[in-house]
């Protein structure tokens, strides 16, 4: 534990090159007294100074009093009528992020009826409501395009409450070597495309990446509070630390029933045997075999690969590691993508067609993201935007994505499901899958 410890500080500090840590200021109670009806664990997050907001704004009213809610992971926030929005918070206009709600349902017309008036919408909030760029409207302007209420998100809606565990140095739910009392590595939802004004220039916060609505970075204590105060942000959790998944055999899946033409034809007279034929797979994991298609290529592949992309880690990742150099090739020093690629279109070559893959006619698109690190292969070269591998694998004409790896997260939703998600949904015909992980507790 100790050793890994020590690497999450070398990762973290290598991120932000200048080591800022003051001590934890408190959280100072609010100035009206507040029921803060929420599921997030505010005593730990006063301690990270971060504390819920006594502002009819941030949606903390009793549900005799809300025009509607909107349903976040840890509350549901009261919505204020436009009606009552001035005399609730002395504004008279509304200016940056705001959840804005609709009756429901919401009309398909209506996201396109604020983007009409100058209001960018993002992420839908459950039952009926978006989180959007308000520019500068009147509370009278905002009725008009039938809003029915709006609030804006609090600071403490938008940290996951494992990430403050880990900062505090207390056990997390889902253990994580990015996070420690020293700062954290995270992964964070933008409320629109645009970073926080003035992120760049904080010397406890360090960029790693940005692409979209997803950026990456490492923070102090102080950066955290810091970031959840900005309206340009909306979620803030721990970088995933992703693992290797799927170790079981192929006759789970019953594939063989889809090869054999009687059977398909007795549910379809049009269908025959599915093989794989004129589908590229790409599948991302630890590499395949000897990294390069030559003749010492394993045979069960070599005749049906499209191409093999290494993904090597961050620049800044082999800077705090010191990997030198930043990545390796595309060989297979775990054998895990091997035995994945092979379990998927493996064609039988090499034990004269006794063992093999699902879609042994398939063409395979290998994208290596593992990397060697003190010994053993490390998920490292995984992109802090998932979409950079899809994306990559799209326009090489794969239409199938599989990754037989994930996070120890129980099942949560994190950002790196809400970048699936919305590769799938960029990606005219593309099929992501991963793996449904190797625990005994999670068959069905």
């Amino acid at each position: 534990m100790q050793r890994q410890r020590r690497r999450t500080s070398i990762l973290f500090f290598g991120l932000l090159l200048v080591q800022v840590l003051s001590p934890i200021a408190f959280a100072q109670a609010p100035n009206e007294p507040l029921d803060a009806n929420t599921e997030a664990e505010i005593d730990l997050l006063q301690q990270l100074n971060i504390a819920p907001s006594s502002l009819a704004e941030h949606g903390w009213l009793g549900s005799d009093q809300a025009a509607g809610t909107a349903a976040l992971l840890y509350r549901d926030v009261s919505l204020v009528a436009p009606s009552e929005w001035t005399e609730r918070t002395g504004e008279q206009r509304v200016d940056g992020y705001y959840i804005l709600g609709h009756t429901y349902p919401v009309p398909s017309t209506w996201f396109h009826d604020l983007a009409a008036s100058g209001i960018d919408c993002f992420s839908f909030m459950p039952p009926a409501n978006f989180h959007c760029d308000v520019n500068s409207k009147t509370p009278a302007q905002l009725f008009d395009l039938d809003v029915l209420g709006l609030a804006a998100m609090d600071s403490t809606d938008k940290v996951q409450t494992d990430l403050a565990r880990g900062m505090l140095n207390l056990d997390m739910h889902a253990p994580n070597p990015f996070v420690n009392d020293e700062g954290a590595v995270v992964n964070v939802v933008l409320s629109g495309e645009d970073l926080p004004e003035g992120l760049l220039q904080r010397s406890d916060i360090a960029l790693d990446s940005h692409t979209g609505r997803f950026a990456t970075m490492a923070l102090t204590v102080e950066g955290l509070s810091w970031l959840v105060q900005q309206d340009a942000v909306e979620w803030v959790e721990p970088r995933p630390f992703f693992e290797f998944l799927n170790s079981v055999g192929i006759e789970v899946m019953n594939v063989d029933d889809t090869w054999d033409t009687t059977n398909m034809a007795n549910i379809d007279t049009s269908w025959s045997g599915l093989d794989g034929s004129g589908v590229i797979v790409t599948v991302a994991d630890t590499g395949l075999d000897n990294g390069v298609n030559n003749t010492n290529m394993h045979p069960d592949f070599r005749d049906h690969i499209t191409g093999i992309l290494s993904f090597p880690p961050a620049a800044s990742t082999c800077s705090s590691l010191s990997l030198s150099p930043c990545g390796d090739d595309a060989e297979d020093h775990n054998g895990h993508g091997t035995h994945v690629a092979g379990s998927v279109l493996g064609d039988g070559t090499h034990s004269n067609g006794d063992i093999i893959g699902a879609a042994p006619e398939a063409h395979l698109l290998v994208h290596s993201i593992a990397t060697t690190h003190n010994g053993e292969e490390k998920l490292l070269g995984i992109p802090n935007n998932l979409d950079d591998m899809f994306k990559l694998a799209w326009a090489n004409g794969s239409r199938v994505h599989t990754n037989s790896w994930g996070s120890a997260v129980s099942g949560v939703y994190t950002t790196s499901s809400m970048q699936a998600d919305s590769s799938a949904r960029t990606h005219d015909e593309m099929v992501i899958l991963f793996a449904a992980a190797n625990e005994e507790w999670m068959r069905t």
